[in-house]
């Protein structure tokens, strides 16, 4: 499982809230991130990405059509303050959550994407 935020404290909390049941690694950003994707790639079961970022408004979108792409088994979870419908493609992304998140929101939505 791979978290990507720019925010330290809220990859923290994805942390604590998805370490119980996953191996959780952290990015700080798309470039990252994608390194972190390729290096892991068989282990990996999901990212979850917030949309907006340091390298851009939809930067979260961008990385996960990019791992649709490489690597379509992989869940895709986009997490997001500012979240927008139109933002999201049909494909892409298998769940939007807004935050702040429910507890236990992302692991559901993660289980669904796997369960297919």
């Amino acid at each position: 499982m791979l978290v990507v935020d720019d925010e330290p404290l809220v990859r923290r909390a994805l942390r604590r809230e998805l370490g119980a049941s996953y191996l959780v690694l952290e990015a700080s950003g798309p470039t990252d991130a994608l390194a972190l994707v390729e290096r892991h790639a068989g282990k990996l079961v999901a990212v979850v990405s917030d949309l907006a970022m340091r390298e851009g408004r939809d930067a979260g979108l961008a990385l996960l059509t990019e791992v649709a792409g490489r690597h379509p088994q992989m869940a895709r979870i986009l997490v997001s303050g500012t979240l927008g419908g139109s933002r999201v493609r049909d494909g892409v992304v298998h769940a939007t959550i807004a935050k702040p998140w429910r507890r236990g929101e992302i692991a559901a939505a993660i289980e669904r994407a796997r369960a297919g």
